[in-house]
C-alpha cells in the first residue's frame, strides 16, 4: 500500500472519511514509516530506543499529519490540484510533514548549549583564572599571560584539529568530558580565551550525532519508484502554453489563481463565455497540466505554480 486512494482523499476534503478510508490513510503512513526506518520518537517524547512501533503510535502520526495539514493551511488551495495529482500531491506533503517533524525531533535531543555553558563555568572556576578586559570576561592558566594576545581567528584556527568528544543518551557523567575539552583547548591556545567563544568551542567539540543518528532522513526523501530530476520550467512551460489566447490565458488565473474558490458562473458572466465552453476549457488546461509536468517534490511544486501563473499573466496582458 504505497499510494494514497483519490477516493479516500477526496472523502476526507469533504469531511465524510469512512472508518475504511481512516484505515487505508494509516497503512499508508505506516508503509512509508516502515520503508524510510522513521523513528518513533517523531510521534511521541516517551523513550523508546528500541524505536518499536505500535498501532497507536501509527493513529497518533496519522492524528498529527491531518492537523499539520490544517494548521499549516496546505489544504487552502487543493481545489486547484488537478484530480490525477492529488494523490501524489499528498504523498508530497506527508514527505514535507515528516520533515517537519524530524527537525523538530533534532532541536529537542541531545545535550544543550546551556548545560554545557553551565558546566564550563563549573570547570573553569575550579581551575582556571579569571580577568575583565575591556568589558569582556577572559579566561587563562598563568598569571604570566598577557590579555592582549586574544586573536578570534587564531584561536578558531588553532582548536580545528581537536579531536571531537562523541556522546549519546547513555552519556551519564558529562563533567569529565567537559573538563577533559576545556583542558584540550588551552594546551592547544596559551593565550587567554574570551568566555564567550570558548564556550562556543567546547559546545562544538561535542559530537551529538548519536542522539539523532535514528532520526536522520535526507530531507530529499526519495519516494519508492519515482524518478527525481530537475524540472526543465521553460521546456515544460512551453508546451502547456501554446497556442493559448488571451481569454483563455484570464480564465485559468482566474480559475487556479483566485484567492476564493472560483465559480464557473461568474467566469461566463465575466467573460460572455458560454458555462460549458469555460468547463471544457479548464478540463483541458488540468489535464494538459497532468500530461506535461510531474513535480519532485512540494517546494517544486510551487516553484511550478509560481512560474505558471507569470507565464499565463504575461499571455493575459500582451
Amino acid at each position: 500500500m504505497n499510494r494514497f486512494n483519490l477516493k479516500y482523499i477526496n472523502d476526507l476534503l469533504s469531511g465524510n472519511l469512512s472508518f475504511e478510508g481512516y484505515s487505508h490513510i494509516l497503512s499508508v503512513l505506516g508503509y512509508y514509516t516502515k520503508l524510510n526506518k522513521w523513528p518513533v520518537s517523531i510521534v511521541s517524547s516517551k523513550s523508546n530506543f528500541e524505536n518499536k512501533w505500535g498501532r497507536e503510535d501509527f493513529e497518533e502520526l496519522t492524528q498529527q499529519y491531518f492537523e499539520w495539514l490544517l494548521v499549516k493551511n496546505k489544504l487552502t488551495h487543493i481545489h486547484k490540484v488537478p484530480e490525477n495529482y492529488k494523490a501524489y500531491y499528498f504523498l508530497q506533503l506527508l514527505m514535507s510533514f515528516i520533515s517537519d517533524k524530524i527537525t523538530e525531533l533534532q532541536n529537542s535531543t541531545g545535550v544543550s548549549f546551556s548545560r554545557i555553558k553551565k558546566l564550563s563555568l563549573e570547570v573553569l572556576e575550579n581551575g582556571f583564572l579569571k580577568a575583565d578586559y575591556r568589558g569582556k570576561v577572559f579566561w587563562f592558566k598563568s598569571d604570566n599571560t598577557e590579555m592582549a594576545h586574544f586573536s578570534l581567528s587564531d584561536f578558531e584556527s588553532g582548536i580545528r584539529n581537536i579531536p571531537s568528544t562523541p556522546i549519546n543518551e547513555k552519556t551519564k557523567h558529562l563533567k569529565p568530558h567537559v573538563e577533559k575539552c576545556i583542558k584540550s583547548i588551552f594546551d592547544v591556545y596559551e593565550f587567554p580565551i574570551e568566555e564567550v567563544p570558548l564556550i562556543k568551542a567546547v559546545f562544538k567539540l561535542f559530537d551529538q550525532t548519536q542522539f539523532h543518528k535514528s532520526a536522520i532522513i535526507s530531507q530529499s526523501t526519495v519516494v519508492q519508484n519515482e524518478v527525481v530530476t530537475v524540472n526543465d520550467f521553460n521546456s515544460i512551460l512551453k508546451t502547456i502554453a501554446l497556442n493559448l489566447s488571451k481569454t483563455d490565458a484570464q480564465i485559468f488565473i482566474s480559475y487556479l489563481f483566485s484567492n476564493e474558490e472560483p465559480s464557473m458562473d461568474l467566469l461566463a458572466v465575466r467573460l460572455k463565455i458560454p458555462k460549458s465552453t469555460i468547463h471544457a476549457k479548464i478540463t483541458g488546461f488540468k489535464n494538459k497540466i497532468v500530461t506535461s509536468y510531474t513535480p519532485v517534490n512540494e517546494s517544486d511544486g510551487e516553484t511550478f505554480m509560481k512560474e505558471l501563473y507569470e507565464a499565463l499573466d504575461k499571455i493575459a496582458n500582451n
